[in-house]
């Protein structure tokens, strides 16, 4: 297995995307909206959607 990004669940992610470039200077990748990949190998996904995902039978 290969690593590839740390995921980290959000409640806003469009503060959280601010705050990852402003203070930590990381830029957007990828958008999907719900899903968002930055440089520095984070990527952000709302809380809800992630809820959604691991509770999946």
């Amino acid at each position: 297995m290969k690593y590839t990004s740390t995921l980290i669940a959000v409640k806003d992610i469009e503060r959280s995307k601010r705050f990852y470039y402003d203070v930590l200077g990381l830029d957007v990748i990828s958008d999907f909206g719900a899903n968002v990949t930055l440089t520095g190998g984070i990527a952000l996904q709302t809380i809800d959607t992630w809820i959604d995902f691991i509770h999946k039978k």
